[in-house]
Order: structure tokens, then C-alpha cells, then sequence
């Protein structure tokens, strides 16, 4: 679902955001609120569906940095309040809210988040994110 900043959806898409994603968020051009159809028409489950959501984000926010948007992912906000805000139907869950724009300087930010976009991002050791993976010995035997 795409909103842009002045139309009336943008701003309950803001109200569902928290904390400083609702400081700063208002200034994007749009704000997408990325949906998983998680179950079809008929109610039947869809397994794959939040997978399938997640490489469509991938995709969306490569192609628009190829572009020369600015994206910026937010899983903070309240999924119950921007349900009842859009009237999304059921069978879609609410995934990620995307800001995007051009990117501009970190002026007219509050000092507190113009020191955090301006500052060095930094990468968690791929050790933190990788399971080892378990020793033969230590894998359940199958009957």
C-alpha cells in the first residue's frame, strides 16, 4: 500500500509508527506499508507468503537505490492500529513500513537523530548471525 506525504493515509500510517520512526517519517516522499497475503480468499494458508514478501522488499529497495531513492525500513509500529486505520483486509499481515525519498542532509532533523543517520553504520560479526551447525553426534537419530 503506497502513501504519499499530504494524503490522509500517509498521516494514520504515521500515527501507527513508534517512537522516533513517528519523529522523522513524516518527512518521506511516501511511506509503503509492505503486506503479506498470508492466507488467500478462501482462507487457505499461504506458507511461503512472508518469504515471498521479504525478497519483493529486497528487490523493491535495490532497484530503488538504483533509482537514487532513499529507503528506510521500519518494523516499529503497531500493526493492530494500522489495520484498523487502512482497513486492510484479513487475510494480508502487515510486514514493514518503508519510508522513501531522495535523501537529503540530516537539517531539520532533531538533534538526537541527526547525530544517529549522520553517524558510521556498523556491522554485527558474522559470527553473531550465523547458528553453528551441529555436530553428528548431536542430531536426533530417526527410528
Amino acid at each position: 500500500m503506497v502513501t504519499q506525504r499530504g494524503e490522509a493515509a500517509f498521516e494514520r500510517l504515521v500515527g501507527s509508527l513508534s517512537g522516533n520512526n513517528r519523529r522523522w517519517a513524516g518527512r518521506a516522499s511516501a511511506l509503503l506499508l509492505v503486506l503479506a497475503e498470508t492466507t488467500d480468499e478462501t482462507g487457505t494458508p499461504r506458507p511461503y507468503a512472508l518469504y515471498d514478501t521479504g525478497q519483493a522488499v529486497a528487490h523493491l529497495v535495490t532497484q530503488a537505490q538504483a533509482e537514487g531513492l532513499s529507503t528506510h525500513q521500519m518494523g516499529g509500529f503497531d500493526k493492530p492500529a494500522a489495520v484498523a486505520e487502512l482497513g486492510i483486509d484479513p487475510r494480508f499481515t502487515p510486514v514493514v513500513v518503508i519510508a522513501v525519498g531522495l535523501r537529503q542532509d540530516e537539517h531539520g532533523l532533531p538533534d538526537d537523530l541527526a547525530e544517529r543517520e549522520g553517524a558510521p553504520r556498523q556491522r554485527r560479526p558474522l559470527a553473531e548471525l550465523i547458528l553453528p551447525t551441529p555436530a553428528a553426534t548431536d542430531l536426533p537419530r530417526s527410528a
